[in-house]
């Protein structure tokens, strides 16, 4: 069971998972595949304690619907065994159709970092299901979590046109659509 911290002067909410022995390789440390889990989780967690909930409904909620364009994922050092661990979620970029979580997998007591990683996420357009910009209402609620020098407000600060293209590209073949999954 994850359990959220929230801190404001430090940017970042925080969750708590435990390993399990099933979440073991061969060799007895965390399969790589997990890390990617525990940040999924975490993610979850940082959106209900948003408010949110896992919704279909795009058309009263447009910045529900949101596709993962890249995962990245920097293995530091590994987990060994069952314990517990702390997972880190922050904004680091909230750009005119996409965001940035980045993530940090931790000890208990603190130390150095298990992993650390990245999600870039497109909002999507329910209907024409290409990139679309995030509603104020969106960026107001992401505000206080991105990470910039520019302090509070920041989400708002380096607003591009709404007429410039999009900061992040859908590449796909012809006909095909996304898959509209919310993450």
């Amino acid at each position: 069971m994850s359990r959220g911290v929230f801190s404001l002067s430090m940017r970042f909410f925080e969750t708590v998972h435990g390993v399990f022995l099933d979440d073991l390789d061969a060799i007895g440390v965390l399969h790589n595949s997990r890390y990617l889990s525990f940040f999924e989780r975490a993610l979850g967690a940082f959106w209900h304690h948003l408010g949110w909930r896992r919704t279909t409904d795009y058309w009263n909620r447009p910045d529900a619907l949101q596709v993962v364009r890249e995962n990245q994922v920097e293995y530091l050092r590994p987990v060994e065994d069952v314990d517990e661990v702390k997972v880190r979620t922050s904004i680091e970029k909230l750009g005119r159709t996409s965001i940035v979580f980045g993530f940090q997998m931790l000890p208990m007591d603190d130390g150095l970092p298990f992993a650390r990683g990245r999600r870039v996420m497109v909002k999507v357009d329910p209907k024409a299901r290409i990139p679309s910009p995030w509603t104020k209402a969106f960026r107001d609620l992401m505000d206080p979590w991105v990470h910039s020098s520019a302090g509070p407000g920041s989400a708002h600060a380096a607003e591009p046109n709404p007429n410039e293209k999009s900061d992040i590209v859908i590449e796909r073949p012809k006909g095909a659509t996304p898959c509209p999954t919310v993450s």
